[in-house]
């Protein structure tokens, strides 16, 4: 298994962000940045996609916006005041 520095080196060999790994892999930036700095030490699994990702064989997942129950509530509440008129 490579080390995390040799990991960083082939990302930025490849010219790929920490970003653009971490969501190919399903990971955060942070967590990137932590075993780069061999803070941490992935698992194998993780280690296969990040390797699948440098080479080109893995890309970035798109994330859903999600709404949080409070806000989506709060846009609800404004339509109904809004639709509401007084005469």
């Amino acid at each position: 298994m490579l080390t995390g520095k040799k990991l960083q080196y082939l990302r930025i060999l490849k010219g790929y962000s920490q970003v653009y790994i971490a969501e190919s892999i399903g990971v955060s930036e942070r967590w990137i940045g932590k075993v780069e700095n061999e803070g941490l030490a992935p698992s194998q699994e993780v280690y296969d996609k990040w390797l699948q990702c440098i080479y080109g064989n893995l890309k970035p997942v798109k994330k859903e916006k999600v709404q949080s129950p409070k806000v989506a509530n709060e846009k609800k509440q404004t339509v109904s005041k809004k639709t509401v008129k007084s005469k």
